[in-house]
């Protein structure tokens, strides 16, 4: 840990190591896709995300002084679904094209959002397609357009407030060759 302050504040805060553990949150995640034809698949699946295993954020420095304390944020976060909705249509033997939609709930409740990991509902769509042009090789394109609203609020346990918004846009390529 690096800690940009004053000379005078230098001794109080030195150049120190500290030690910091997470439990991860458990998935569970269920989906079903319906074939109506030979060209058409339609893909839906619900992911609940057990974030309520994070409700702590702590940082055990190797060293403390009176105004260096380990650090320990309230994070309280819940357990959240995620719904994902999809469609693929097959043009011909070698190419597939791909339509979705997402719904991914915010797990960070009101009193504890924060500007490091600002965060609200997300509506998203995606897309992309597929090129195989041999039996053994795949070429994917793909995106991701998420948004999610502005929320405004902050952090009961340091008073941080703001207001948060944002867009994301991902896109993406595969490659795959099978053996």
């Amino acid at each position: 840990a690096t800690f940009n302050v004053p000379t005078s504040l230098k001794d109080s805060f030195p150049e120190t190591s500290f030690k910091s553990k997470m439990k991860l949150p458990q998935v569970v995640s269920f989906g079903i896709g319906y074939q109506p034809n030979d060209k058409l698949l339609f893909a839906f699946d619900a992911v609940y995300t057990g974030w309520n295993t994070y409700d702590t954020l702590f940082f055990d420095y190797k060293f403390n002084s009176d105004p260096l304390k380990d650090t320990k944020l309230n994070r309280n976060y819940k357990g959240v679904f995620a719904f994902h909705l999809g469609m693929q249509y097959k043009v011909c033997d070698y190419f597939f094209a791909r339509i979705g939609g997402l719904y991914d709930m915010s797990p960070v409740p009101d009193g504890s959002l924060t500007a490091d990991a600002p965060d609200a509902n997300r509506w998203g769509i995606t897309g992309g397609f597929s090129i195989k042009p041999s039996k053994r090789l795949g070429i994917d394109f793909s995106f991701i357009y998420a948004s999610a609203p502005e929320r405004n609020g902050g952090s009961v346990q340091d008073g941080f407030y703001g207001s948060y918004k944002s867009n994301v846009l991902v896109p993406s390529f595969g490659l795959q060759y099978s053996f």
